[in-house]
């Protein structure tokens, strides 16, 4: 095993590692520890999972849980990788109907994943990668596009450009919740500031492709795709097709 997981992180190298076996006395388990801190992160974000707070969620001493995880980053990768597992354990995407709606179902899988845990695309993309999830998780994305024109580096450009839209949208739908909570206000009422906001802006004329917009009412709610998810979805994979319909380069 141990050279099965060379090359990764003790925490990625612990996940790979065969689930041992526990008594039904045993009180505490990494899988009850690693659902209190999930619980815990969802209820009041990542920054209140600390070692103190998960044990005392379970009712043990904090000492106690160091002998399940190594410590608070162990402790992080172990959520990120479990919230995962379930969308990932689906199987694979139905290619019926062709690449893109199956790369379309990929996509909207993880974005309901993003929704429930807001602090998922807190954990650091270098220290998640090779995770038994996220390998899954590569793998599905491969094989809707195995059987497309794609070069094998395209797929996974394709898969990694996909990833990087899918957190970032996923920071901006938690940034804006916690910005029009903290507000009081709601969405509409955000893009109708912001709308006012250019409009003064550019009445001093000194933008003019800016003032250009407003006229053209650009920032008016409704109109403004900015935070469209299935729009943005939308432009990136009309660029893969065109990708896929490019003529191979001579070698």
């Amino acid at each position: 095993m141990a050279e099965r997981n060379a090359g990764l992180s003790s925490g990625v190298g612990r996940l790979w590692e065969p689930a041992q076996q526990r008594t039904a006395r045993e009180a505490l388990s990494v899988p009850r520890i690693v659902r209190a801190a999930v619980e815990l992160a969802d209820a009041e974000g990542l920054d209140a999972v600390s070692m103190a707070r998960v044990a005392e969620r379970l009712g043990a001493g904090t000492m106690s849980l160091y002998r399940h995880v190594a410590g608070k980053d162990e402790l992080l990768l172990l959520m990120h990788d479990s919230v995962w597992r379930e969308p990932q354990a689906a199987g694979l995407p139905d290619l019926s109907a062709g690449w893109r709606p199956a790369l379309e179902a990929w996509c909207h899988e993880q974005r309901v994943t993003y929704a429930a845990h807001p602090w998922l695309e807190r954990i650091r993309f270098v220290e998640r990668a090779g995770t038994p999830s996220q390998v899954v998780a590569l793998e599905r994305g491969l094989a809707v596009l195995a059987g497309t024109a794609l070069s094998e580096p395209d797929k996974v450009s394709v898969l990694m450009l996909l990833n990087g839209y899918l957190l970032w949208m996923a920071r901006y739908d938690e940034e804006l919740r916690t910005a029009t909570t903290a507000l009081h206000v709601d969405l509409a009422q955000v893009a109708g500031q912001f709308g006012a906001l250019m409009g003064s802006l550019t009445a001093q004329g000194r933008f003019p492709h800016l003032a250009q917009a407003v006229a053209a009412h650009a920032f008016e709610p409704g109109t403004i795709t900015v935070g469209d998810f299935d729009w943005g979805l939308a432009r990136i994979l009309d660029g893969v097709d065109r990708l896929m319909r490019a003529p191979t380069p001579p070698d």
